[in-house]
């Protein structure tokens, strides 16, 4: 058979590449949000998850169904199909995301998945009788497609698909987007709902005891380093966005959880540049006055986020 393609689905090149393939859909969608309005609507923008060893996955093996279900208050909703090789019927998995994506893509609708080549998120524009075409980290144009009976055959081994459709009714109002955002991000931060390794405080002190225990691995300091900088930068464009569109009444309350997070942004950028993901170097983590500065720079950050976060739930409140 030919190939089917969706002409002009792209991956948002984002390093969190999650936000990165629902903005690429989103895109496509013509939903017409900014990246900041996807990233601090869908709740991203506000998440951590950190372990006491910065392991490189942390950044996407949070519990994201809050996520999805934030994406309804931007216009989409999310079908998924998910699981792991060690499941019984993992062939049968295999084929249902097969199935999901043909059928998005038959109706037009975009879908994006896990893992179509490096661990990280890819929409996926296209199919022909057996693979898969997608684009996505590493890759300036489309790769050469992939079997789809191969999907989890990693050693990761997850299966994670998903086909984005656009609601009937549109995107919810300005304050429910951003009121319920702003709640997930403070429930978020305060319980072990979600995260699994790292929320809030208890990640930025995982962060801190990892740098100063010893030598991290050196890609997922880079890595983790990289993805919340990029959060928090577009959860302060995300909070400006909100002040814009919002009751002038709550622009001092907007002020505040900005300033906030604009030091938690600037401080998470020292870390990123000390340990930056592009030239990385393995000896990074061996230089003690590199290590001495990223700490310092957590404990501002640290202290900033608590504040923000008390900022975001008063806020939350009064929209």
């Amino acid at each position: 058979m030919e190939k089917k393609l969706l002409e002009g689905l792209k991956w948002e090149p984002l390093w969190a590449s999650h936000v990165g393939a629902i903005k690429g859909c989103v895109d496509f969608l013509e939903l017409g949000h900014s990246v900041a309005w996807v990233y601090g609507g869908s709740g991203h923008a506000f998440v951590l998850n950190v372990s006491a060893d910065l392991c490189p996955s942390g950044p996407t093996t949070w519990e994201p169904e809050r996520f999805y279900e934030l994406g309804r208050n931007l216009g989409y909703e999310i079908k998924t199909v998910h699981g792991h090789k060690g499941m019984d019927n993992f062939p049968g998995i295999q084929k249902d995301a097969w199935e999901l994506c043909k059928l998005a893509i038959n109706s037009g609708f975009p879908c994006y998945g896990w893992e179509l080549h490096y661990p990280e998120y890819y929409v996926v524009n296209g199919y022909d009788e057996n693979r898969y075409y997608f684009h996505g980290p590493g890759f300036a144009e489309n790769p050469e497609p992939k079997l789809w009976m191969e999907l989890g055959e990693t050693e990761i081994t997850v299966v994670d698909m998903h086909a984005v459709r656009p609601l009937e009714q549109g995107p919810a109002d300005d304050g429910t987007v951003v009121a319920e955002a702003l709640e997930f991000a403070v429930a978020y931060a305060r319980t072990d709902k979600w995260a699994s390794q790292g929320a809030g405080s208890k990640g930025y002190d995982n962060w801190i005891k990892a740098l100063s225990a010893g030598e991290p691995h050196h890609h997922g300091t880079a890595y983790n380093a990289a993805v919340w900088h990029e959060c928090r930068h577009y959860a302060v464009e995300f909070l400006k966005e909100a002040s814009g569109r919002l009751d002038d009444k709550l622009d001092s309350m907007f002020e505040e959880a900005i300033s906030h997070y604009e030091r938690v942004r600037t401080n998470l950028k020292t870390v990123a540049e000390l340990f930056p993901f592009h030239g990385m170097d393995p000896e990074h983590v061996k230089d003690p006055d590199r290590k001495e500065k990223a700490i310092a720079a957590l404990r501002v950050a640290r202290e900033a986020e608590e504040k923000g976060l008390a900022a975001l739930e008063k806020l939350a409140a009064s929209i």
